[in-house]
C-alpha cells in the first residue's frame, strides 16, 4: 500500500512538472511576441530618467540607464520562470501532504478525547488568525501529530531575491527577514503550552519530506475502539 501511494504521489509530480513546463514555454512565447512593444516602453521610461537626472547624476552613471530595455526584458523572462517555480513548490507541498494528512477543522471532528479537542480547537482559534504557514494533522490510532510545515525550496528563492534586491553579497543576513522555522516552532510551542495546561503528554517531532519541513508534537492519548484513519 505504502508502496503504491509512493508510485501514485511521483506519478502526480511527475505530470505536474510537465504541464508547469509547457505553460512557462507558452507564457515566454507569447511574451516574446510582445516584446517590441514591451522594450519600446522600457526605452522611453529610461529616456525619461535620463532627462530628469540629467545636470544632477555624473553623465557616466546616466549612462547606466541605456541598459535599462534590456535589463527589463530579462527580469521579465526571470520573473515567468521564478513564479512557475514557486508555483511548482506549492503545488509539490500540497501532493506530499495530500495522503492523511488532515487540515485541523476536519482533525476536530474525528473521534478523539474531548480533552483533546478542547485544546486543539482553542490552539486552532490562535493559530488561524496570526499565521499562513499551512498546517494540520496526521490522525492514527492511539496518537495524533500536528504540525506546522514550510516549503524550503521556495523560502531559498524569496529568500535569494530578497538578498539580491538589497545588494547583498552574503545572502545568508535574510534568514531572519523570512525565518519559516522560527515561526513554525514558536506556534507548535504554544500548542504545547496549551497540552501542558491539560496535563496531556506529548514529544516533539519534526521531519522532513522533500522539500517540505514538518515542525510537529506528537499528542498522545489512550487507545480506544475507535480505529483513526491511517
Amino acid at each position: 500500500m505504502e508502496s503504491e501511494v509512493k508510485n501514485q504521489t511521483e506519478m502526480i509530480r511527475q505530470l505536474v512538472s510537465e504541464i508547469l513546463d509547457d505553460v512557462e514555454s507558452q507564457m515566454l512565447r507569447e511574451m516574446r511576441m510582445l516584446r517590441p512593444q514591451m522594450k519600446l516602453i522600457a526605452e522611453k521610461a529610461a529616456a525619461t530618467l535620463k532627462e530628469a537626472l540629467k545636470g544632477h547624476v555624473p553623465d557616466g552613471r546616466l549612462e547606466l540607464l541605456d541598459k535599462l530595455p534590456n535589463d527589463f526584458m530579462y527580469f521579465v523572462d526571470g520573473a515567468v520562470r521564478k513564479v512557475i517555480k514557486l508555483l511548482y513548490f506549492d503545488i509539490e507541498e500540497k501532493i506530499d501532504m495530500a495522503h492523511n494528512f488532515l487540515e485541523i477543522p476536519e482533525v476536530l471532528k474525528s473521534p478523539l478525547p474531548e480533552e483533546v479537542k478542547k485544546v486543539l480547537a482553542e490552539w486552532w482559534m490562535w493559530y488561524d488568525e496570526r499565521f499562513a504557514l499551512p498546517s494540520g494533522a496526521f490522525l492514527h490510532d492511539g496518537g495524533l501529530r500536528v504540525c506546522v510545515t514550510y516549503n524550503t525550496a521556495r523560502l531559498s528563492i524569496i529568500c535569494a531575491e530578497w538578498c539580491l534586491g538589497k545588494g547583498k553579497t552574503n545572502c545568508k543576513e535574510c534568514e531572519n527577514y523570512i525565518d519559516a522555522d522560527h515561526v513554525a516552532a514558536h506556534a507548535i510551542k504554544h500548542l504545547q503550552m496549551l497540552l501542558d495546561d491539560y496535563n496531556i503528554k506529548y514529544d516533539r517531532a519534526d521531519f522532513m519530506l522533500r522539500h517540505t519541513k514538518y515542525v510537529c508534537t506528537d499528542v498522545a492519548f489512550k487507545r480506544t475502539s475507535t480505529v483513526y484513519r491511517n
